[in-house]
């Protein structure tokens, strides 16, 4: 009797669920003998008054539910031969979360459904969000004011997102699902280009001081792009299984990020030049498949994925594409070849142990990635090859009003650098003015200045300066004519190298919500570990500097603007401290490498003049990872090496303001303010040469002598000012 009661209860939530399912028809049951014994219940609470007096097994062993459609269509809702197994497909439905919609900007944008049509065991879904901004900044880059180092403009951000899925009623999960995000961002005025260009100033094209025209690259018209499209599909749907846990395959453009995003991120192609790696920022998510599924329900599920980010096997083109004429010695066949395509693995495991009231809910997300990136650029394209490894662990875990969260990674693998000429034809003027072809790295012994390029000394570098004659005297010289003599510049030849990644990364954080308040603060610690510059010796050896792929993190609980931006330059000694007077000076970004940050912040979530507000400043310090020795500035802006003293490691302070108003439902108003405070470390870099971008120029020639060091690196504060209005739809 108790397993028959049972038994009538579970029909009866069955009859139920089906009969909301046909809320929009006519219904009626009819028993296996299509015989209809009732007809033209509208309540579900009628149906089932009837269902308590006949559903028994005796009495309606084969019963069904169905729904009288249009034009005498008739649609079975409910059968309790298939009831058992429809509801063990039910229970496959999936909690694994979908990272379709992780964006750089995702976290100022309120939470909301989408328009939704549903048809059928088909929906289709449309949303998207559109923001206006102005943005100010200053200093934001050198840190001095007399130089023009500002920007205002205005940007415009547009996604559409369109989702259909078919599957949901049928097998309990989406057996397909089709994704795409159309985006169009542009900043005002530039909407038609491809480049950074202005569309009325195209870009001056010269050689020596000769101009031969203009040139842009423009369209017209502001660009809409592909951010995300993708196909997924459940495996189980195909083989028609009723197993525990729905495994997927996904294919297409989409984001794929490795814990916080910190080893493998969204920020697709953005790599400091340092590393070899191509740099090129490209505002979409790059190419993949995505293998994914649980293992255990709600306990253990697993990602395997793979993305090519650059493909160079497409044609005979890219195959015998002739690369290597530049090495030492010269290969017999230079083309490419095969298997040079920039490939991404990378495997992942999410972990929950415990998920209760009395312990909180913990997850564990430990990973791997490797990165195979043959063809890379140094000092030219194809010079070098990058084998980038990570492996990583993430953690999560909320408690009450507690949460707290961190990660911890490491680089294994190397980046390769081959033995090349560095030798190539330059444009100048000669004596006369006119255009003439000169050699990088092959200079007059009696002037020790480049020479041109004539056939006579094309012949005699070929018998008397090339690598086999190097390998035996770097210094020795050619006669090309009577007091003529030619030699080779110094580093003319570079040497073949191999540098082992050794760094590593470990951030924390953690906050507390005061829920009656409608406040939340937060602590955040990170350090990712620095070393000298790859390339500063061309020596083999071990870099110690963390990398990661992909990446602009910027903090979960403890934001910073400057970090977000990655606009600020941090000088960087690219010569061996063992020779000084070769020293140089460069700046890469400021990035989350070679980096110990600490911080706090506090989010408080008021409700105002009957609109729902959002303040989060944000204070934090910066040091960097790695001390090397401290530069000593020269007249002429260069700079040397102080073997004794160490530049300072304290970079600076950071404080900022995020805030934001609920005008409308669903849309807001954002106002971000941020200063940054130089630290020592910039103080003791203060006027140095940076780089190639020698600002000296601009001001030479004018009347009087001016102090150079107030046109290089400087050491003013630097402020951000951000003002938005965003709908999401």
């Amino acid at each position: 009797m108790q397993a028959q009661k049972l038994q009538q209860i579970l029909s009866r939530a069955g009859y139920a669920a089906a009969l909301m399912l046909a809320a929009t028809a006519p219904i009626s049951i009819v028993r296996a003998d299509n015989q209809k014994i009732e007809a033209g219940y509208s309540s579900t609470q009628d149906m089932l008054e009837f269902l308590d007096k006949n559903s028994t097994t005796s009495s309606m062993p084969e019963t069904k539910i169905i729904k009288l459609g249009y034009h005498d269509e008739e649609q079975e809702l409910f059968s309790k031969e298939s009831y058992r197994k429809k509801n063990r497909r039910k229970r496959n439905k999936p909690a694994i979360a979908d990272e379709k919609n992780v964006v750089a900007a995702a976290a100022d944008l309120n939470e909301k459904a989408p328009i939704s049509i549903n048809k059928g065991d088909c929906i289709l879904t449309f949303g998207g969000a559109t923001k206006i901004e102005n943005y100010f900044q200053r200093n934001m880059e050198l840190l001095n004011r007399n130089l023009p180092d500002e920007a205002e403009y205005f940007k415009n951000t547009f996604d559409f997102t369109v989702d259909f899925a078919y599957g949901e009623k049928r097998f309990g999960h989406k057996a397909v699902e089709a994704y795409l995000d159309l985006m169009h961002k542009g900043v005002w005025g530039k909407n038609g280009s491809f480049a950074d260009s202005e569309p009325s100033s195209p870009t001056s094209l010269q050689l020596a001081d000769t101009s031969f025209g203009n040139h842009t690259h423009t369209n017209g018209r502001p660009f809409i792009w592909i951010r995300d499209g993708w196909l997924r599909f459940s495996l189980n749907a195909i083989a028609d299984s009723d197993a525990q846990g729905v495994h997927y395959l996904k294919v297409g453009w989409f984001p794929f990020i490795l814990g916080r995003g910190i080893s493998l991120g969204y920020a697709f192609g953005l790599n400091r030049s340092l590393l070899g790696l191509y740099s090129y920022s490209e505002d979409k998510s790059p190419a993949g498949i995505n293998l994914s599924g649980e293992i255990i329900k709600d306990g253990l599920s697993y990602d395997l994925y793979l993305s090519r980010l650059e493909e160079r096997n497409k044609n005979l083109r890219d195959t015998t594409n002739k690369m290597r004429d530049f090495y030492t010695p010269a290969p017999a066949i230079p083309w490419r070849g095969l298997g040079k395509n920039n490939d991404v693995v990378a495997a992942r495991l999410k972990v929950k142990p415990f998920k209760s009231e009395r312990v909180g809910n913990l997850e564990f997300e430990p990973y791997i990635m490797y990165n195979s990136a043959p063809d890379q650029k140094i000092d030219m394209l194809a010079d070098s090859d990058t084998k980038l490894g990570i492996y990583g662990l993430a953690v999560e875990h909320c408690y009450n009003n507690f949460e707290w969260g961190g990660e911890v990674a490491a680089n294994f693998g190397s980046i390769e650098a081959f033995a090349i000429d560095t030798n190539k034809y330059k444009i100048v003027k000669d004596a006369s003015g006119s255009l003439v072809e000169q050699y990088t790295k092959i200079f007059n012994v009696a002037t020790q200045k480049p020479v041109q390029a004539s056939d006579a000394v094309k012949a005699a570098i070929k018998n008397g300066l090339n690598y086999e004659a190097y390998q035996y005297n770097n210094a020795v010289f050619v006669n090309v004519a009577p007091g003529f003599d030619i030699t080779n510049a110094p580093g003319r030849f570079r040497p073949a190298y191999k540098n082992t990644l050794a760094g590593w990364m470990g951030v924390l954080d953690g906050a507390y919500n005061f829920k009656e308040q409608n406040l939340k603060t937060a602590l955040g610690v990170g350090y990712a570990s620095g070393d000298v510059d790859l390339d500063a010796n061309q020596k083999s050896g071990t870099y110690k500097g963390f990398v990661g792929l992909n990446e602009i993190y910027s903090g979960k609980r403890v934001v910073s603007i400057m970090l977000d931006e990655r606009r600020l330059q941090r000088p960087v000694i690219t010569s061996d401290s063992a020779n000084p007077a070769a020293t140089i000076v460069t700046t890469p970004e400021f990035s989350f490498t070679d980096l110990c940050f600490g911080g706090a912040s506090a989010t408080w979530k008021p409700v105002a003049l009957g609109k729902k507000w959002q303040f989060n400043p944000n204070g934090l310090l910066f040091w960097s990872a790695f001390q090397d020795q401290k530069a000593i500035l020269n007249a002429d802006g260069s700079a040397q090496v102080d073997q004794n003293v160490k530049v300072s490691s304290f970079l600076g302070s950071e404080l900022n303001l995020l805030t934001k108003v609920e005008l409308l439902k669903d849309f807001n108003m954002v106002v971000n303010l941020a200063v940054f405070l130089p630290g020592q470390f910039f103080k003791d870099f203060s006027g140095v040469k940076v780089g190639e971008n020698d600002y000296l120029d601009a001001v030479e020639g004018m009347d009087g002598s001016p102090d150079i060091t107030q046109y290089r690196m400087g050491t003013d504060p630097a402020f951000h000012v951000n003002v938005g209005f965003n709908y999401k739809f």
